[in-house]
């Protein structure tokens, strides 16, 4: 699903927990995961960042 989703909206990219789960935020193109990385301490900014500068 989460592949399919990304390929349908245009996204660049998704992700697979270490375990080989799907891991899913958001879907927009105004993401709200600030909450998220707020609460567990993963720096998903900074990532997201250095992702689309590379």
């Amino acid at each position: 699903m989460i592949i399919g989703t990304t390929e349908i909206s245009s996204r660049s990219f998704a992700s697979l927990s270490p375990q080989g789960e799907y891991v899913f935020l958001e879907a927009n193109p105004s993401p709200m995961f600030l909450h998220v990385e707020s609460q567990t301490g993963f720096p998903i900014t900074q990532e997201l960042v250095k992702r689309l500068m590379n």
